[in-house]
């Protein structure tokens, strides 16, 4: 298995256990905040609906609750319905739409999502081979790593993509990725 669709295949197992405040309450109650609109509350019926916690384990229905918290703005679901895409579970393997929402999840600081996208560039996975915006997006994984990924790996994955660009090409892509960090993440300089 190549490394992006292992760490995929990983973040749909992180970004559906990983609990939130939401998550003690009441099946009713995640329903009537769902109905209301409320994007966290329908990734954790989703996740109820994957484990079986409180409802009867229905993949589809985990399936359906995730892709509504991802359309509300659910930079978790984001990532993991991109996730899906990406490997082809439960849905047909389908790099565009993986690379539409990995992007969207990534543009809102979700670093499994950075990763494969970085790792999507540089293999040319729905995307043309662009060593420059992989490097960029590892680059910032690297710097806001995740639970859900081994920085040692992520490290070696973005300097592997480093030493494919001409020592000026990288210092602009540095740069751009610390300025992007300032603005989105209040990181800073990356762990190079």
């Amino acid at each position: 298995m190549r490394w992006h669709k292992k760490v995929a295949t990983e973040t749909l197992i992180v970004l559906s256990l990983a609990p939130t405040p939401l998550f003690a309450q009441s099946i009713a109650a995640l329903r009537q905040k769902a109905a209301e609109g409320d994007a966290v509350a329908m990734r954790q019926l989703a996740q109820r609906y994957g484990k079986g916690d409180g409802v009867p384990e229905d993949q589809h229905q985990w399936l359906r609750w995730m892709r509504m918290a991802a359309e509300h703005g659910d930079t978790v679901a984001m990532a993991n319905v991109g996730s899906l895409y990406l490997v082809g579970e439960y849905v047909p393997q389908n790099y565009q739409r993986a690379f539409v929402w990995l992007h969207k999840a990534a543009e809102n600081g979700n670093s499994l999502a950075m990763s494969n996208l970085g790792v999507m560039y540089e293999m040319g996975d729905g995307v043309a081979v662009n060593y420059t915006e992989a490097y960029f997006w590892l680059d910032i994984a690297t710097a806001n790593p995740s639970s859900g990924i081994k920085s040692e790996e992520l490290r070696h994955e973005r300097d592997d993509v480093a030493s494919k660009l001409s020592p000026a090409a990288l210092a602009a892509v540095q740069e751009r990725a610390t300025k992007w960090m300032d603005a989105h993440l209040s990181v800073g300089a990356s762990t190079r």
